[in-house]
Formats: structure tokens, C-alpha cells, sequence
């Protein structure tokens, strides 16, 4: 018999959650809810949503953030091979004595190979530019001040990006804990809608429920869509079945296949299909499948393969 479980992933829980907040709408008041209302839902709906938003908005900063990173040592490796070119006329381009009083790592003359020792070598060369002024080139931006200021750059996009981490992260955990707390609401529904109507009474559906009475395998799928991506290549996709764990993908290519067969299972309502012999018909089709068994077909949907 079906039970009604509780989704986890984002979606499908705000969209069940909405669906029980136009069941409460409709009859709250005739089934006699008292506890789980449409106004407590909305709340706890608006505070999830908020939370979730907050949430994107940090991930989107916290690209930003890297990205600010990644231009600071672009911005770090332009001015170290500027001030390697000034340096190789002066010194040679290979290692020497000269090239150890700069303060340049690793007994080479190449640019440091790691963000760390770019950084570094910044705030060396600031400190050698300070002593040796004479080394500087002002057309070319290779001075003591500028070193100082591309290592500070980096510093400050490292703390921002650190910042912007714990942020997203503060925000993950208060997204989880208010979709908990609707998801605790959802089940609290549930359980008060339960001694108020009986199992089979077609009123669940308007809560986005299964009638806890009806038999549990899934719904067929519907709406199919497919359509061709390139030569010998299908794409389908179709709305989620309820009580769907996972959905079975049939084809049959006309005049050559003498019925459907089965090809691939699929956890996700949608697939791509490759390799289908290219100016053929194909028919499509899906069924739906948990535990208990597997749903009737999908409408057949036929098309011509590119």
C-alpha cells in the first residue's frame, strides 16, 4: 500500500510541499486541520525558499571570489616575467650569483610553477626593487611598489575567498535545517491527515498524495518528448512518475525490430540514446518501477533518427 515517503532533493520537496499547501487551501477547513495549516506551511515554504536563496547567492560569490584569485596570480606571473625579462639583460638568463641576490627561488631563472612561491617571490622582489632602485622600469610597471601591491592582492582575495567558503557553508547548513523543518511539517501533515480521511478517499490527490488504500506501484509515465540530437542519437525526457524508483527505456526500430526491447534502465527521467541506425523509424516508449513492480507503458512517441 502506498506510504507517502518525504523526498529529499530540493525540488520535488518544494513542489510536494506546495501541492500540500493547495490541499489545505481547498480543505483545511472541511477535513478539520488544525495543526498543520496552509499558514504554517506558507512560513515554513518562505523560509526554506529564502534560505535556499541565500545559499545560491553564496555559491555564485564564492565563484566570484576564485575568480578574483585566479586574476591576482595572472596579474602576479605577468609582472614576475616582466621583471625576469629586465633581470636576464642585466644578470644573464641563466642562474648565477647576480640572480641569488634578487631573492629569485629555487637556483632557477624560471617563473615560480606554484601560486605559494609566485606570492612570495612578489613580496621578495618588493623588498629587492626597495634596495636596488635602480632595477625598477617604470614604463613597464616593474617597481618596488607595484610588487607590493600584486602580493596584497592575492592576500586579500585569499582572505575574501576563505571568508566566502565559510560563508556558503553557514548558509548550506541553515538552507538543510529549514528544508528539515518543512520536511518535518510535511510528515506532520501526513499523520493528522491520516484518522481524518479515509484511505482510499480521492482527496489525497489534492494534497499531492498517494491514497494510502492504493496499491503502490508507480504512475505512468506521461507528457514523453523525444527528439533527435545529431546523427544516430534520441533524446527523451518526461515528468517524474510518482512512486517511480527508477524507469525502464524500450525501443523498436520499424522494419527491423518485430517489437519493443528493452535497452537501458534509467534512476532519472530522461535519457540519450546513441548508436540508432541512422533514416530509420524508431517507436519509444518508458514504463515506471519501484519495489513493488513496474507501471503500464508511456504512449508510444515514433520518430526518425537523423
Amino acid at each position: 500500500m502506498a506510504s507517502n515517503p518525504i523526498p529529499n532533493q530540493y525540488g520535488q520537496v518544494m513542489s510536494l510541499a506546495r501541492d500540500m499547501v493547495d490541499g489545505l487551501h481547498r480543505y483545511e477547513t472541511v477535513i478539520g486541520v488544525k495543526q498543520n495549516t496552509e499558514a504554517k506551511f506558507l512560513v515554513d515554504i518562505a523560509a526554506t525558499d529564502t534560505a535556499t536563496m541565500n545559499f545560491s547567492d553564496a555559491k555564485k560569490a564564492k565563484k566570484t571570489l576564485g575568480a578574483n584569485i585566479r586574476i591576482a596570480d595572472s596579474n602576479m606571473r605577468a609582472f614576475i616575467k616582466a621583471t625576469r625579462a629586465i633581470f636576464a639583460q642585466k644578470f644573464g638568463e641563466h642562474w648565477n650569483q647576480n640572480w641569488q641576490g634578487t631573492n629569485w627561488p629555487g637556483g632557477s631563472t624560471a617563473v615560480p610553477g606554484n601560486q605559494a612561491k609566485r606570492s612570495q617571490l612578489c613580496t621578495d622582489l618588493k623588498t629587492y626593487l626597495t634596495k636596488n632602485p635602480t632595477m625598477e622600469n617604470a614604463p613597464l610597471e616593474v617597481t618596488a611598489a607595484k610588487a607590493g601591491l600584486l602580493f596584497d592582492a592575492m592576500h586579500d582575495a585569499h582572505e575574501a575567498w576563505n571568508d566566502g567558503v565559510v560563508a556558503a557553508s553557514q548558509k548550506r547548513v541553515a538552507r538543510d535545517a529549514a528544508m528539515e523543518t518543512l520536511r518535518v511539517r510535511m510528515r506532520a501533515l501526513i499523520q493528522e491527515l491520516t484518522p481524518l480521511m479515509d484511505p482510499l478517499d480521492p482527496r489525497w490527490d489534492a494534497f499531492g498524495l498517494d491514497q494510502p488504500g492504493a496499491p503502490d506501484l508507480p504512475e505512468i509515465p506521461e507528457n514523453l518528448i523525444v527528439t533527435t540530437d545529431g546523427p544516430g542519437v534520441l533524446l527523451a525526457d518526461w515528468p517524474d512518475s510518482r512512486r517511480a524508483n527508477y524507469y525502464r527505456i524500450f525501443i523498436q526500430v520499424v522494419d527491423v525490430d518485430e517489437d519493443f526491447r528493452h535497452v537501458i534502465n534509467r534512476d532519472n527521467s530522461d535519457v540519450r540514446l546513441t548508436g540508432l541506425p541512422t533514416g530509420k523509424t524508431v517507436k519509444f516508449r518508458v514504463t515506471a518501477a519501484n519495489d513493488t513492480g513496474e507501471s503500464q507503458p508511456s504512449e508510444d512517441k515514433e520518430i526518425v533518427v537523423l
